[in-house]
């Protein structure tokens, strides 16, 4: 009985140690002020246009590839939304050209831009073949492909490559790079 009023002890005073320690706990509280400067932003992707060759990656990125494959002045069957023609007829015929459009989606987001400018330029020169986005020829210096694009709305542009017939290299690599600027 002794041992059962002891452990009996023992509990209560147990139990009001811990209320008590509890009990002397002052609560602590603390403030976190928050801040934040909104920058305007805008957004540009490159996407397959329906009527032309898929893109082969990257597809509604800003980084994507086209792979047009093997092309040819003659004897070539382009892939769908590829097309392909001579330059010239006959005997005048001296290069030959490979077109498909792809898009180009600006967006905009915390901006009171109500439109964009878009410029493009190769990535390195090409001494021999011809390059054209939507029908204005590109080289290493920025060109200006549209002063007052459309914020929201994929644009087509129609890439073209005219290959010379004296251009004899098994390959043809460059890199685009565009640029939209808020108007």
């Amino acid at each position: 009985m002794k041992k059962a009023l002891l452990s009996a002890l023992m509990g209560v005073a147990m139990l009001t140690t811990v209320s008590t320690l509890n009990a002397q706990t002052n609560p602590s509280s603390g403030t976190l002020t928050v801040t934040a400067t909104i920058d305007p932003s805008i957004s540009l992707s490159f996407a397959s246009d329906a009527s032309g060759l898929a893109l082969a990656s990257g597809n509604g990125t800003a980084t994507a590839t086209m792979a047009l494959g093997h092309i040819a002045a003659y004897g070539y069957t382009p892939p769908s939304g590829v097309t392909q023609a001579v330059n010239g007829s006959a005997g005048s015929a001296t290069a030959f050209s490979v077109s498909t459009p792809f898009d180009v989606l600006v967006m905009e987001a915390n901006t009171s831009s109500t439109g964009y400018t878009l410029t493009a330029a190769l990535g390195s020169a090409d001494t021999r073949n011809t390059w054209s986005v939507g029908g204005t020829t590109v080289t290493t210096t920025a060109t200006n492909l549209t002063a007052s694009g459309v914020y929201n709305t994929a644009t087509s542009y129609a890439l073209l490559i005219s290959v010379p017939f004296t251009n004899t290299t098994g390959s043809i690599s460059n890199t685009l790079n565009f640029v939209a600027t808020a108007n």
